[in-house]
């Protein structure tokens, strides 16, 4: 049988398709298929997974698990809390104004309370024997003269809360044994970036004897709140008296530390937990030590 040139061109033709073929195989399609059965391993295990979830936690809100486990597994919580009480405002510090039920107009309201809420900062004052040298009206608050014609409820309880913060700033020196006040400036809240601390830092300007001073510095290192002095700058001009009158312009900063509990109310009606598709049973107290050590032991690997 004579071979023809026809017959060498298709064998050629066929093997090199073959080869080709092969090659695919080998550098591509056999790495694309073990990819194939791993993923389809991850996505056996992993519904299996969401079927033991659903089955042993059903019900439980994913956020009540997860906060369970961080407060269980993770001390920074722990020295957070612990912290808390130490970062809070003073205990006598003025509330927010909550603005009367029944009062029609704000006007009638704010020209009853400033005028009262003055004259008590000028009693606490004088009872102190301190002046106040800073114009009026007093903290962002109008007075009775400047006051608008129409303020709404919100203008008006701003107005007070901002007014009873400064009166109480003034009281805290002047029972420091400030002689004399000068300016009083306070710049907004900073938030940190998880909301766990809010601060605020005042600005301060008075007049205070050396020996007063020195005792209430001590009070700021000693209370029992967040207190920080940022700067301090003082001006003596009696350099011969052994207890002189200074002058002080001092930043200091109070802080707030907002303490947020994971919540712990049962997944509601139509809700399925992890997963979906629970039965939306609710949190029961005396089987949830066994469901939590399961949870720690099974999932967790704790």
């Amino acid at each position: 049988m004579k071979i023809k040139k026809a017959h060498i061109v298709a064998f050629l033709m066929l093997t090199s398709a073959g080869g080709g073929a092969g090659a695919v195989w080998q550098f591509h399609l056999s790495d694309a298929l073990a990819d194939l059965d791993e993923h389809l391993g991850r996505q056996s295990a992993l519904e299996t997974k969401i079927l033991y979830l659903q089955d042993t936690f059903e019900g439980k809100k994913p956020e009540y698990i997860i906060g369970e486990w961080a407060k269980a597994n993770d001390p920074w919580n722990s020295a957070k809390n612990e912290r808390k009480g130490y970062f809070r405002l003073a205990q006598d510090i003025p509330e927010p104004v909550e603005y009367p039920d029944g009062e029609r107009i704000p006007r009638f309201f704010y020209e009853r309370e400033y005028p009262r809420r003055e004259q008590e900062m000028f009693d606490m004052l004088a009872k102190n024997k301190c002046l106040l040298q800073m114009p009026a009206p007093y903290f962002n608050a109008p007075n009775i003269s400047t006051l608008p014609s129409n303020p709404n409820e919100k203008e008006v309880v701003e107005w007070l809360t901002s007014f009873n913060r400064g009166a109480y700033t003034v009281k805290f020196l002047a029972e420091a044994g400030a002689v004399e006040i000068i300016d009083i400036y306070s710049w907004n809240e900073r938030t940190n970036g998880m909301g766990s601390l809010t601060r605020q830092t005042t600005g301060l300007e008075f007049t205070i004897s050396m020996r007063n001073l020195a005792a209430f510095l001590e009070k700021l290192r000693i209370a029992k709140e967040y207190y920080k002095v940022e700067a301090i700058f003082l001006s003596n001009l009696a350099l011969r008296n052994p207890n002189p009158n200074v002058s002080v312009q001092m930043l200091l900063t109070t802080a707030v530390y907002n303490m947020r509990e994971p919540e712990v109310t049962p997944a509601k009606s139509g809700s399925s937990g992890f997963g979906g598709g629970g039965r939306n049973a609710p949190v029961d107290e005396e089987d949830e030590g066994t469901w939590w050590s399961n949870f720690k032991r099974n999932v967790l690997y704790l």
